[in-house]
């Protein structure tokens, strides 16, 4: 009985470790298996996104120092001093940073050395593709104080995307939430015509661009007083364009409304247009960010 007991012993523990082993080697051959390649469906959305044309159609602007809306220095806190920057002579590391900008957006890869006729022109075209984080674009400089930057009685349209309502003042986390726009080709563009008489805002658009152009928002921006400026906006509409086509478009050089601006037409200073959209096709993506100056009709 007992040479039973122990034979029977003998089978069950050899049974169960071949068992163990038997598993332990299944899940060893289903590792080294290779991984399966994405799906046909997966490939297709991956090559339709990198396929995708990127143009930004903008003003090119030179970043400065002390600039309140477009900087080229960043003076970097510790993010537990950021929250009284205005009334301590606290420190930081100074970073340069980008040295143009297309409208609020920083750029690279501007390959003529002496862009004037490109910064002169009212609208330029670039194509490209956008690049998550600033931080991989910046150099440390040295040391800085929050002093060395203005400080400023800013306005909620005044500032920058990286530093918002303190010029130059800003921080890694801030920078990294940020893209700029890597270049591939920038050209001028005979895009927008704008002029003013003593009545009217004269509109001219050209649609030399890769798509059809819906229906824009043509926002006007005066500085209205007396004392203290204050920006005040008055918005119409641009009927569609289709490419190759133009239109030309009046709109009133002062707002029209009772008893308000036709008594009181000194206090408006016309300051500048703007148009902003995003248009998107299935191969392309046009931004128009534009702000432009209105100059006097000949």
């Amino acid at each position: 009985m007992k040479k039973l007991f122990y034979l029977s012993l003998l089978i069950a523990v050899f049974g169960c470790t071949g068992k163990k082993l038997e598993t332990e080697d299944a899940k060893k051959n289903n590792s080294e298996k290779p991984e399966l390649p994405p799906s046909s469906s997966s490939r297709k959305v991956i090559k339709e996104k990198d396929q995708l044309t990127v143009f930004l159609v903008s003003n090119l602007v030179k970043n400065k120092p002390r600039s309140i809306n477009n900087q080229s220095q960043y003076c970097i806190l510790d993010k537990t001093e950021m929250t009284s920057i205005r009334y301590t002579k606290r420190t930081g590391t100074l970073y340069k940073g980008f040295e143009y900008r297309l409208g609020k957006i920083n750029v690279i890869g501007i390959k003529d050395k002496n862009p004037k006729k490109l910064l002169k022109a009212k609208t330029v075209i670039a194509k490209g593709k956008f690049v998550k984080d600033l931080t991989g674009k910046i150099d440390k400089v040295g040391k800085c104080k929050v002093s060395d930057f203005p400080m400023y009685q800013m306005r909620a349209d005044w500032g920058s995307p990286e530093c918002g309502t303190t010029p130059g003042i800003t921080t890694f986390k801030k920078l990294k939430s940020l893209s700029y726009f890597k270049i591939y080709d920038l050209k001028k563009i005979d895009f927008i015509k704008i002029s003013k008489t003593q009545k009217v805002i004269e509109v001219e658009i050209t649609n030399n661009l890769p798509v059809d152009l819906p229906q824009l928002q043509f926002k006007v921006h005066y500085e209205i007083g007396p004392g203290k400026p204050q920006p005040h906006y008055e918005k119409y509409k641009l009927p569609p364009v289709e490419k190759g086509e133009s239109i030309k478009k009046q709109f009133p050089l002062y707002p029209e409304r009772k008893g308000s601006v036709t008594k009181k037409k000194k206090y408006y200073r016309l300051d500048s247009c703007l148009i902003k959209k995003k248009i998107k096709t299935d191969k392309t993506i046009v931004i128009l960010d534009l702000n432009l100056s209105v100059p006097d009709s000949k």
